[in-house]
């Protein structure tokens, strides 16, 4: 029994779970280990995971702005991590069509506004790296970047 409750509290590793990333994830945030000080990261737009698996959907959420970006393929890679490659998604939704997501970053002094237009800037080209379902549950994703930064999100359920 102590397993079991340490196994639903862990959400992976437990009973042989091959694919821990099951599910509606709901982004936490950025974190960054090397960003300036000043690192800041304002009116980001929501995001959500919807990861079944072997296809999974993102839904980004703004002010009037909703895109969806349907249908990219799952695979499985060594030790529980995943590869979730947004830029092969079969179907990108914008509503209203066209729309905009805005986000402002602040770093070392400069602030610059991000703009990503639905559909001309979906889906991004280029793969994140390997996702993974850590001990703590939470689903991670590592930027290779300088910074060491770090997308974090929860499970929802």
């Amino acid at each position: 029994m102590r397993r079991l409750v340490l196994c639903t509290v862990l959400l992976s590793g437990c009973g042989g779970d091959e694919t821990p990333w099951v599910g509606t994830w709901r982004y936490l945030g950025l974190k960054c280990e090397n960003a300036a000080p000043d690192f800041f990261v304002k009116g980001a737009f929501q995001a959500k995971l919807e990861l079944g698996e072997k296809l999974g959907t993102t839904i980004l959420t703004d002010d009037g702005c909703t895109v969806r970006q349907e249908d990219y393929l799952i695979t499985p890679v060594d030790g529980g991590k995943f590869e979730f490659p947004t830029s092969t998604s079969k179907r990108v939704v914008c509503n209203p069509d066209p729309c905009e997501l805005k986000q402002t970053v602040t770093e070392l002094g400069k602030t610059t506004e991000q703009v990503f237009k639905c559909p001309a800037d979906f889906p991004p080209q280029g793969n994140l790296p390997p996702g993974e379902v850590e001990s703590d549950g939470i689903l991670r994703v590592r930027l290779n970047d300088a910074a060491k930064c770090v997308l974090q999100y929860a499970k929802e359920g």
